[in-house]
């Protein structure tokens, strides 16, 4: 019997995390002895894990009201990560970045003196 699949999402299309829905169709070329079919599946997509840290300060140390360069990096199980790594210091400073090849970087500027902790939030793109 021949005839066409239409898949949907499309064969190739990479899925987000969280629960998906596949779907096929096939639809015969003889429409006379044989009719249209069409089934579904529902397909939970775990997200890959991801690591992030945040790799030098530049200058290090640095003045009050001085830009600050961080830079970081991200790797993970499913490949480059692609996406936005936001840096937040404890004294409620915070810049963006976007990731390319897995490394980026953003500016902060400091307005008091003292050694701020600084943690990576990592937002990944779809």
């Amino acid at each position: 019997m021949s005839g066409a699949f239409v898949y949907s999402p499309a064969s190739g299309t990479v899925l987000s995390g969280g629960t998906q829905t596949l779907s096929v169709t096939f639809t015969p070329t003889d429409t006379t002895d044989y009719s249209t079919a069409t089934g579904t599946v529902s397909i939970t997509v775990n997200k890959a894990a991801s690591t992030n840290a945040i790799g030098s300060a530049s200058p290090n140390p640095s003045q009050i009201n001085q830009s600050v360069t961080v830079n970081f990096t991200m790797s993970g199980s499913g490949g480059v990560p692609t996406g936005t790594v936001t840096v937040t210091a404890s004294t409620g400073q915070m810049c963006s970045g976007t990731l390319s090849g897995g490394a980026g970087g953003c500016s902060l500027t400091f307005t008091a003196t003292g050694s701020p902790k600084l943690t990576a939030g990592y937002s990944e793109r779809h």
